[in-house]
């Protein structure tokens, strides 16, 4: 008896750590999708800014892409281009974890502010405010734009 009684225990106990496995292996997976979403997310936003950067700085390109042909049409264009890729960098800090976990945040809110009443800045972002991230939008319209 106290053989089958010790089996019985030895089984139950690798069943346990059977089950504390597939725990672990499906907490690791959802780890990894974690970090695959936010990777991902990086990614499109680096191709975005990498875009309004280019825009910005060929003019050929710029002009090529709005169809723009005259100077100051291309100017505006590629002053555009150059806010929309701030402001999307602005969005990607507003995003990141650490935004509303450190006193820089209201120190960033504010440089943002300067920047913002000093430029072209506002005429872009209500053009352009539609095609951000609510959240972040509504931050921006709150405590940027007032």
């Amino acid at each position: 008896m106290d053989a089958d009684r010790l089996n019985r225990w030895l089984t139950l106990t690798a069943n346990i750590g059977v089950l504390v496995g597939i725990f672990f292996l499906a907490y690791e997976l959802q780890q990894n999708n974690n970090f695959l979403a936010e990777e991902s997310r990086f990614n499109q936003l680096q191709n975005r800014v990498e875009f309004n950067r280019d825009v910005a700085l060929n003019a050929d390109l710029a002009s090529m892409y709005y169809g723009t042909s005259s100077p100051e049409e291309l100017d505006d264009v590629r002053r555009n281009a150059f806010i929309r890729r701030t402001l999307l960098l602005w969005q990607w800090d507003f995003e990141s974890p650490w935004w509303d976990t450190t006193e820089s945040t209201e120190a960033i809110t504010s440089q943002w502010r300067r920047i913002y009443s000093r430029s072209k800045f506002s005429d872009v972002w209500e053009q352009e405010k539609g095609y951000f991230n609510p959240s972040f939008a509504r931050y921006m319209e709150e405590n940027v734009a007032n």
